[in-house]
């Protein structure tokens, strides 16, 4: 069970983090993924962990405000133990809407977009936003 964390009124969300999946394609050159800045639009946490390895678990979905249609980017996050830090579950099943266009104007393979989607989110400082939404104690010192 998921509850929201950064929903006010608390209500169960019908959408999981993958929704991003169901979203208009949004097409991006990949020379011009530098311009992507997301935003913190939602965090879930389950409300028991996944393992007994991690202390808490969730998903979180960012959006970029692009014009013609939002790029959404989601993915499953773990808080692990000793120091307590926020790691990417799987940089395997991020979702997102976005496909990298290649300067030929190929789009870039499944395959090779899935490093180069794990790459934004290394990026980005969604481990300090994250903690603080969820109310999660972590270690700080390394973040972005």
């Amino acid at each position: 069970m998921l509850k929201p964390m950064s929903n006010p009124t608390h209500q169960p969300l019908d959408a999981p983090a993958w929704y991003a999946q169901k979203w208009s394609t949004v097409f991006w050159p990949l020379a011009r993924c530098h311009e992507l800045q997301f935003q913190h639009s939602r965090t879930l946490v389950n409300a028991a962990p996944d393992s007994p390895c991690c202390l808490a678990s969730g998903m979180t979905i960012w959006t970029y405000p692009n014009r013609s249609q939002p790029i959404a980017l989601g993915w499953e996050w773990t808080l692990l133990g000793d120091p307590k830090s926020l790691t990417i579950a799987n940089p395997e099943t991020a979702a997102t809407n976005l496909r990298f266009v290649l300067p030929e104007g190929f789009v870039v393979p499944h395959d090779e977009a899935i490093w180069l989607t794990a790459g934004l989110i290394l990026r980005m400082n969604w481990q300090a936003v994250v903690a603080d939404v969820a109310n999660l104690d972590i270690e700080r010192k390394n973040l972005n």
